[in-house]
């Protein structure tokens, strides 16, 4: 369904019952352009663009971890762009990562505080719902979840906004004692869906 201006998207409810706009097209092409001047001027400052697919439990970890690199010069290694869908279920995550809030819980306080600095200080780390992310990205991390079999192999759907020609890398320890071996089908169902990015990707396995 495309949403039109007149077309409200609806409100997204994090948990603690805060609401966030969910973006409609006309608000999506405006993130868009604020996007890519945003890159631009990390380009200027000589660093590369990681897109991170998803902002669960491992997507924000390593948004955070990768946007708390740092050269021998104290400065940034990367823009970090944790893209998330413009929808009621999930948008709560991009609107909370823009305050400079976790969106998952964790027992780790250092989370905390390298997304509160990287956001609102450094300004090396941005959430987004626009799947113009991903082109304009140098590396992409794509969260591949495996806590359910029925999960394992839907692969599209999970990665549907990449396009073709990306080097896939995909890593889980766990993997080998699956007898499954469910890698091969996420493998197959990632080279089918990406067609036209220049950028490499990394899908990075996981499970509870």
């Amino acid at each position: 369904m495309v949403l039109s201006a007149a077309e409200p998207a609806g409100y997204a409810v994090a948990p603690d019952g805060t609401k966030y706009l969910v973006p409609d097209q006309v608000a999506l092409q405006r993130e868009r352009l604020h996007l890519e001047a945003a890159v631009a001027a990390q380009r200027a400052r000589g660093r590369s663009v990681v897109a991170v697919q998803g902002l669960g439990f491992v997507g924000v970890a390593v948004a955070a971890a990768l946007a708390a690199a740092r050269r021998p010069n104290g400065d940034a290694c990367w823009f970090v762009i944790g893209v998330d869908l413009p929808r009621t279920d999930s948008f709560w995550k991009i609107g909370k990562l823009g305050q400079g809030l976790s969106p998952v819980a964790s027992p780790d306080p250092e989370l905390d505080r390298l997304l509160q600095d990287a956001i609102c200080v450094t300004g090396n780390l941005h959430a987004t719902a626009t799947e113009a992310a991903y082109a304009l990205a140098d590396v992409i991390v794509v969260d591949v979840p495996l806590d359910a079999h029925d999960r394992v192999g839907s692969g599209p759907g999970q990665v549907r906004l990449l396009e073709d020609g990306a080097e896939v890398v995909l890593h889980d320890p766990y993997l080998p004692s699956w007898p499954e071996r469910p890698e091969q089908r996420i493998e197959s169902d990632l080279a089918a869906a990406l067609h036209g990015v220049d950028g490499i990707v990394l899908a990075v396995a996981h499970r509870p």
